[in-house]
């Protein structure tokens, strides 16, 4: 069971187990909302509040890997009292951490204002890595910013600042493999970064790899004092980029027997047209559409669909397979809970009814079969397309748990095949209005098969040999005659019909 309390300092959820500490946690400062203690990969976190301590200029957040020591370092400067310092994890430091934060004076040693254990860094291994907007210092992205950039597609970097001294940024790319780095200057108008070309970031085939970005921001013609940085920045060489809005979908409370779906957004962040060549889901989840082409920059949407059939908790995966050269499957999450409804359900023996020859005038009969399988009474009402398809009842009740059979008939009113269709309508929720096909074939007469059984004893025996010698010779209008005994069907009882007896003597018929 998830324990249930307070830590010293740190609140346990009691649904989840997952932690989250308190706004007065740590010594000196006061956050602007609880820090959690679990973290996706990819999505990006604000450290933020006010400091009571005023001697704070500096805080430092350490997150110290408990498997192999390593850390990820996140410092921001104290401004009037406040603070604001974005950070985010790549999935290759999903892991566990332990954390501490230190404060001080800039340039002084930093007093350890607290720390607590573990910390987790959950990923699946495929999430996009997006830098929050308050990742540097003094600069407040337009929106969080992706960490993968394909060459051959610009984009735009906007933002804001409010240190009136920042009349320009430098953003310098600088290769993790080593080489000249990569720079480019914006700047900046009331308090705005410049939204002209001078601010888009493009790069070729040939500077595809991996990059430190860097900011430096300082009133222009200056030496430009650092802001932040961020590594890794992957640049792709061209392709389409397959991303998804989200990595799980989930319904909750879906009554059994109905349906509710939601919709998937998918994207396309590379310099080339995106095929998603199929979109796979397992029952109760389905997909409205199987095929999507997405332009370079651009969007598309799919309906996942939830039609539980019974009650509780389902879960499920949808696939999602593309052209993407790098990631052609991504998977999505998919859950949902269902709420168990007192209502019947249909399930039919047969899917198709089919008469091979009927005589015209007359009726054959073919049983039908369908079970409740629900909890309530099922009922159903029958009806044909065609009058020549008519049932020994046009309307059946089925209690909970029981089945029925009904006879279908045929009664052909010309020769040949007619077709038709049998729809059931039911008070099934989920099965509102089921469809049987229906066929049969029309014919003049039914020709027997000529026996030479002529007195019906199961055997050819002595008994048929002296009847068929009586009628030998005899042919079509003579008294003798019986067409019983024109095995060939000529008009007369002759040789080939003695041999055909002959054949036929002895056995059973």
């Amino acid at each position: 069971m998830p324990q249930v309390g307070r830590f010293p300092g740190a609140i346990v959820s009691a649904g989840s187990g997952t932690v989250s500490l308190p706004v007065d946690f740590f010594t000196g400062i006061t956050l602007r909302s609880a820090l959690p203690g679990q973290y996706r990969a990819g999505e990006g976190i604000s450290l933020a509040g006010q400091v009571t301590d005023a001697s704070f200029e500096v805080l430092l957040l350490v997150f110290t890997n408990k498997t192999d020591s390593s850390t990820l370092r996140v410092q921001t400067s104290v401004s009037g009292g406040a603070f604001r310092k974005g950070f985010v994890f790549t999935p290759g430091q999903a892991g566990s951490y332990s954390l501490d934060l230190y404060g001080g004076r800039a340039g002084g040693s930093l007093g350890h204002l607290g720390g607590f254990s573990p910390v987790v860094v959950t990923s699946t291994g495929n999430e996009s890595v997006y830098l929050p907007v308050d990742l540097f210092d003094g600069v407040v992205l337009g929106s969080p910013m992706n960490a993968t950039f394909v060459a051959g597609l610009s984009r735009r970097i906007s933002g804001t600042v409010a240190n009136p001294d920042i009349t320009q940024v430098a953003i310098s790319f600088s290769p993790v493999s080593g080489g000249p780095s990569l720079d480019s200057f914006v700047d900046v108008v009331g308090g705005q970064l410049s939204t002209d070309a001078s601010s888009d970031i493009a790069f070729t085939a040939a500077q595809a790899g991996e990059y430190e970005i860097v900011l430096y921001g300082g009133l222009a013609g200056q030496s430009l004092p650092f802001l932040g940085r961020f590594s890794p920045i992957s640049v792709l060489s061209p392709r389409p980029v397959l991303t998804l809005a989200t990595s799980a979908l989930t319904w909750s409370d879906v009554p059994e027997g109905s349906s509710a779906s939601q919709t998937l957004t998918l994207g396309n962040d590379g310099s080339q047209t995106l095929t998603i060549t199929g979109l796979i889901a397992e029952a109760p989840f389905s997909v409205s559409q199987k095929t999507l082409s997405i332009a370079p920059c651009g969007t598309g949407k799919a309906e996942i669909v939830f039609a539980p059939t019974s009650g509780g908790s389902h879960a499920g995966t949808l696939q999602v397979l593309s052209d993407d050269p790098v990631q052609g499957t991504r998977l999505v999450s998919l859950t949902g809970s269902a709420i168990a409804v007192d209502r019947p359900a249909i399930t039919l023996r047969q899917t198709s009814l089919a008469w091979a020859a009927v005589v015209v005038g007359q009726t054959e009969s073919l049983p039908l079969t369908w079970i409740n399988t629900g909890r309530t009474d099922l009922t159903v009402i029958l009806r044909s397309s065609d009058k020549v398809f008519t049932f020994s009842d046009s309307t059946r009740t089925v209690a909970p748990g029981d089945s029925t059979i009904i006879q279908a008939r045929f009664s052909p009113t010309a020769t040949g095949e007619t077709t038709g269709t049998l729809t059931l309508v039911t008070n099934d929720p989920a099965n509102g209005n089921l469809t049987l096909a229906l066929s049969g074939t029309g014919v003049v007469t039914l020709t027997p098969t000529p026996t030479a059984d002529f007195d019906g004893n199961g055997t050819v025996g002595f008994s048929d040999f002296l009847a068929f010698a009586a009628a030998f010779g005899s042919s079509a209008g003579s008294p003798a005659f019986s067409s019983k005994f024109d095995l060939d069907s000529d008009g007369r009882v002759g040789f080939s019909d003695f041999l055909t007896f002959a054949s036929a003597f002895g056995k059973p018929a």
